[in-house]
C-alpha cells in the first residue's frame, strides 16, 4: 500500500500530530464561556465567589456595580487552558427597579404619620435609615436619598440616588372608636 498507508497504520487518522496540535491550538486560542448567576446583591456589593470550573475551584472577586450581561474575562481558566469568559447574570431585585445608577422604591406609610409627619425607617440596599416624612404628605410623593442607589463600576465610590414613593397605607376595620374619632375630623374639615 505505499508510504502513506504505513503511516496511517503506524500514527493512525486520529493521531496524526500536526492535526492533533493543530486541535489544540484552535481550542487553546478560542475562549471558552459560562454565565454565572449572581444575585441583586452580590451585584451591587461585589464581594469573593467561590465558583465550580470544570472540576476546578476557582475564587472570583467580583466588583461592586456589575451589570447584567457583562462579561469578566479570566485568563488561562477555561477547560484547555484557554480563556474563561464570565457572563453575569444579575437576578432581579424584588424590592428595587434600576435605571442607570438610581434606584426606584415603594414605601408604605401609615395615615397619621402622612398627616402629622415625622420620621420612618427606610431600608436601602446599605441598612436601614431614619428619613423624615413632611406634614401633610400625599401618596405618590418621591423622596430622593442620595448616594443610596447603585455603584458605578469603573468608579464604586460614585453611587446613584435611591428614589422613594410613598404609598399611604389607610387603615382597615377600625374600632367604632377609630371610626368616630375619624368622622369627627371629617365634620372639622367640612
Amino acid at each position: 500500500g505505499g508510504f502513506s498507508d504505513f503511516f496511517n497504520t503506524f500514527f493512525g487518522r486520529e493521531g496524526d500530530p500536526f492535526q492533533s496540535a493543530q486541535r489544540r491550538t484552535q481550542t487553546s486560542a478560542k475562549p471558552s464561556t459560562a454565565e454565572l448567576s449572581i444575585t441583586f446583591e452580590e451585584a451591587i456589593h461585589g464581594g469573593e465567589k467561590m465558583v465550580l470550573i470544570g472540576d476546578k475551584k476557582v475564587k472570583l472577586n467580583l466588583k461592586p456595580g456589575m451589570k447584567d450581561g457583562q462579561k469578566l474575562n479570566l485568563k488561562g481558566k477555561g477547560s484547555y487552558g484557554n480563556d474563561l469568559h464570565i457572563v453575569l447574570k444579575v437576578q432581579p431585585s424584588k424590592k428595587y427597579q434600576k435605571s442607570g445608577l438610581d434606584l426606584f422604591a415603594v414605601e408604605k406609610i401609615d395615615v397619621y404619620s402622612a398627616v402629622l409627619g415625622g420620621k420612618t425607617q427606610v431600608s436601602t440596599p446599605y441598612g436601614t435609615t431614619r428619613v423624615s416624612i413632611p406634614e401633610g404628605t400625599s401618596g405618590g410623593k418621591k423622596l430622593r436619598l442620595k448616594g443610596k442607589g447603585y455603584p458605578d463600576y469603573n468608579n464604586p465610590k460614585v453611587k446613584g440616588d435611591l428614589i422613594i414613593e410613598i404609598k399611604i397605607d389607610v387603615p382597615k376595620n377600625l374600632s367604632s372608636r377609630e371610626r368616630e374619632l375619624f368622622q369627627q375630623l371629617q365634620k372639622l374639615n367640612g
